[in-house]
């Protein structure tokens, strides 16, 4: 480290002694520098924690909202409530909830939602600040959840303009919201992915590691 202003004090005809300064300066440049990126990655990551935390509070809100609607319809696919209020689509509502089409193996789609819904709400909940990191599992399953929901969702507003040529509008008020949920998982699933394929390429040195320590043992 101090080769280099050891030989200009050398050309220079000076001390070597001279050269303590210069090189104390360039250690500490050099911890200065590092410590500045540490710094600013540590504040980053806290951004970005934020960031998903954040998005995490929406979900959750969008999850009872989504709860909410479905047990609305559950009501009237059970026969508590003999009508559906319908905003702007007349009697497409009852008609549809009402359909074998909304009742999947003989089971109201509303139980679906509620059960998807109550899913979604509890894996994006759990966790610290820092999982997907920590926990980086609960994100993968939160997306997971988040593509299914939407997935089914689309699919099923897909079938009902096909049969009835009308919508529902509890339905796809549902399927807003799961178009809203999804691009909300995304972020935080990507950086706990990448935390996971970064665990497991450490993991394989550290087999190659012990394997060629091994090797080299025998």
């Amino acid at each position: 480290m101090g080769k280099v202003p050891a030989a200009a004090a050398a050309r220079l005809n000076l001390s070597p002694w001279a050269c303590i300064p210069a090189i104390a300066m360039i250690d500490i440049l050099r911890l200065t520098r590092a410590a500045s990126a540490f710094v600013r990655s540590c504040r980053q990551q806290d951004r970005q924690q934020r960031r998903f935390q954040t998005h995490r509070r929406l979900i959750g809100a969008l999850c009872v909202a989504g709860i909410a609607d479905s047990a609305y319809l559950y009501l009237y696919q059970s026969g508590t409530i003999r009508h559906l209020h319908c905003p702007f689509l007349g009697e497409g509502c009852e008609k549809i909830s009402g359909s074998k089409t909304a009742h999947p193996l003989g089971i109201p789609d509303a139980v679906f939602g509620i059960a998807g819904y109550s899913a979604m709400l509890m894996l994006t909940q759990r966790g610290e600040r820092a999982r997907s990191r920590t926990q980086p599992m609960l994100p993968i399953l939160a997306f997971a959840t988040g593509s299914a929901a939407l997935g089914a969702s689309l699919s099923l507003n897909w079938r009902q303009w096909a049969e009835f040529h009308t919508f529902c509008f509890w339905h796809l008020t549902s399927a807003a919201l799961a178009s809203v949920i999804f691009p909300l998982t995304l972020p935080e699933a990507r950086v706990a992915w990448e935390h996971v394929q970064a665990q497991g390429r450490r993991h394989e040195a550290l087999s190659e590691r012990e394997g060629a320590a091994g090797r080299e043992a025998a």
